[in-house]
């Protein structure tokens, strides 16, 4: 499905840093935000004290996994078709991954859709997470007509392989 790979060598042409809205789970959001209990709960973890290692190891075991769906329309200046790739690339502290989203054979100052699905297992979460575009040669004037990126749902998901 996906491709991923250390990035050192490439020179990917960043196109948009993705929020961490997005891709890192927001710690209280529950099912009822009227329920007073769970409300209430939730302002008592917030007040309690963590030791700094715990909340660490907390992360660490617990992992993130992290699945996006991303699609863009993008245009490259330039006067030959060329192949490019959208990719994700997230940095971690043990260096910078780069995931294939979608290639396409871009033309001529033409709009080109690129699109898929992304999904992203860590032992912690990532410092960033940017979109970029391989094969656009320096110099190049990239034009980022529209953007997407939402998380997936895994209950849509799961009916959506059903039908």
């Amino acid at each position: 499905m996906n491709t991923s790979q250390s990035t050192p060598n490439l020179k990917p042409y960043m196109l948009h840093e993705v929020p961490r809205a997005i891709y890192l789970p927001v710690a209280g959001q529950g099912t009822s935000k009227t329920d007073r209990v769970e409300r209430a709960s939730f302002i008592k973890l917030l007040r309690r004290k963590v030791d700094g290692e715990k909340a660490a190891q907390t992360v660490s075991e617990q992992g993130v996994n992290i699945r996006l769906s991303v699609a863009a329309w993008l245009r490259i200046a330039s006067q030959q078709e060329q192949r490019s790739a959208l990719i994700l690339v997230v940095r971690q502290e043990e260096g910078n991954t780069g995931i294939a989203i979608d290639k396409q054979l871009c033309r001529p100052n033409q709009s080109t859709m690129f699109s898929g699905e992304v999904e992203l297992n860590t032992r912690r979460p990532p410092l960033s997470v940017h979109l970029a575009l391989l094969g656009v040669r320096s110099g190049q004037a990239v034009y980022v007509d529209e953007l997407f990126v939402q998380p997936v749902q895994m209950q849509a998901n799961s009916t959506a392989q059903r039908a």
